[in-house]
């Protein structure tokens, strides 16, 4: 079992403890504010969606997003949660299952890409060609804001695979896989980039 197989089986396991705890916390609502200013389009991915808290928030904007997420459980939750969250907002919400590092997107596909702790379950010799994919997969002038777990560099692996980077680190990583990062800051444990194509 792989470190993503190992983490999949652990939310598939406990999914609705995790389910009742992402729904409690929205990344959006926190940290969203920068990304949302500078999106300019309407298309945007919710990448590693979770139970869709995050879906939701850009549903009530009038987005129209796609909630891609590797746990079946987050998806039926998620779909769920729209219905009774955003009830006019259906059409413009959909739902994929999907593995980030084998995106199932044409290129140029989204103006925005929302991946609000999720990049740090991507095993870090995997995350080069996963950044690359994430910026193909925006069209000119789109934006993304990608967050991962800070500390030194390593992983953790429990129940759950975590990288850990230095913000120095990430903003390269992200630089080299073609974007122009406008923003890295660092909050608690965690560091969040916007960045461009």
């Amino acid at each position: 079992m792989d470190e993503v197989e190992r983490t999949l089986v652990t939310y598939e396991g406990n999914a609705e403890t995790y389910a009742e705890k992402y729904l409690s916390e929205s990344g959006l609502e926190a940290y969203g504010g920068p990304f949302l200013d500078r999106l300019d389009g309407g298309r945007v991915l919710d990448l590693g969606c979770g139970p869709g808290i995050d879906a939701a928030g850009f549903a009530r904007r009038g987005l129209d997003v796609v909630g891609l997420d590797i746990t079946e459980s987050f998806l039926r939750r998620a779909h769920d949660y729209l219905a009774d969250a955003t009830p006019d907002q259906q059409a413009t919400t959909s739902f994929v299952r999907g593995d980030m590092r084998s995106l199932p997107f044409e290129a140029d596909s989204f103006d925005g890409i929302w991946a609000s702790g999720s990049f740090h379950h991507v095993p870090r010799e995997q995350a080069p060609d996963t950044a690359v994919a994430l910026q193909r997969l925006l069209r000119d002038g789109g934006c993304a804001y990608i967050s991962a777990k800070r500390g030194p560099t390593g992983s953790e692996v429990a129940d759950r695979h975590f990288e850990f980077y230095e913000p120095g680190e990430f903003r390269a990583l992200l630089a080299d896989a073609g974007f122009d990062v406008e923003i890295i800051e660092t909050t608690g444990p965690w560091i969040g980039a916007i960045a461009r194509v």
